[in-house]
C-alpha cells in the first residue's frame, strides 16, 4: 500500500519522505478540505467502515438493514440512517468510487 500511495505522491505523515506538494500526505488525501454536514460525515465514515469490514466479513452489507443499526442513527437529533438497504449502500459505494477515481 505504501508503495502504491508513494507512486501517486502520497506519503504517510510519519514518513521520512517529504511530500511533493504541501498537504499531500494520506490524511489530507482522505480527509480533503471539504465542508461537510454531520449527515455527510456520518455517511462517509459508515461507507469507510463497511468497505473496510467487508474485506473480512460480507455481513457488513446486510448490517445496514438491521433495525438496531438504523436506530443508532435515528437516536441522534437531525440525523437519518445514511442507508436503509444493501442496494442503496452498493449504489452509494459505486458513486463514491467513481468520484475518487476521477481525482
Amino acid at each position: 500500500m505504501k508503495t502504491h500511495l508513494a507512486k501517486h505522491g502520497i506519503h504517510c505523515p510519519t514518513s521520512s519522505i517529504q511530500p511533493a506538494k504541501k498537504g499531500q500526505d494520506i490524511r489530507s488525501f482522505m480527509g480533503g478540505k471539504q465542508s461537510l454536514t454531520h449527515q455527510e460525515i456520518l455517511e462517509r465514515n459508515a461507507i469507510r467502515w463497511i468497505v473496510t469490514d467487508m474485506v473480512t466479513d460480507m455481513k457488513a452489507f446486510t448490517t445496514v438493514e438491521s433495525p438496531e443499526f438504523q436506530q443508532m442513527f435515528r437516536d441522534i437529533p437531525g440525523i437519518e440512517p445514511p442507508f436503509t438497504s444493501r442496494h442503496t449502500l452498493w449504489d452509494r459505494i459505486m458513486q463514491e468510487f467513481a468520484i475518487q477515481r476521477k481525482t
